[in-house]
């Protein structure tokens, strides 16, 4: 089956190809892509060095600050889509995908893919807290839970 999802997907460059090249070409694929190939060639950038980094997983969920903290809490926002995991996190299958990391010693991080696009602003119950701010809180949650 994975070789019929490859052969559908090379058709994405294809003059007559039957499905949206954006099926592919989107930020979702491009990140993978360019993190799949960065960890291969060890690559360096400033403070990331990628050589280092353990692994990576797409769309998991990370605990977010801002959960339920009651039946019917008006002012909770769900778990955060990480577009891009990366270090050294246990992915919980049994569960929805939620990240998890033990301990204090090694990496985390979490990239927000955008093309052509800017980070959203807001969230439901926090106008001023941006979707970069939304990460962040999620990924202290991560990490000191």
């Amino acid at each position: 089956m994975i070789e019929i999802v490859a052969q559908i997907l090379n058709r994405c460059g294809e003059n007559n190809t039957n499905i949206s090249p954006t099926i592919l070409y989107n930020e979702g694929w491009m990140i993978r892509l360019l993190v799949e190939l960065s960890i291969e060639a060890k690559t360096k950038l400033q403070n990331i060095d990628f050589g280092k980094i353990n692994q990576w997983y797409s769309e998991g969920l990370l605990s977010s600050p801002f959960l339920a903290r009651k039946r019917n809490d008006n002012l909770a926002e769900g778990f955060t889509h990480a577009d891009m995991a990366l270090g050294d996190f246990k992915v919980n299958f049994a569960k929805r995908g939620d990240l998890s990391v033990e301990g204090s010693d090694g990496i985390f991080g979490v990239i927000e893919a955008k093309m052509g696009s800017k980070l959203s602003a807001g969230t439901k119950n926090a106008p001023n807290y941006n979707q970069a701010s939304r990460n962040l809180a999620a990924r202290v949650k991560v990490v000191v839970t």
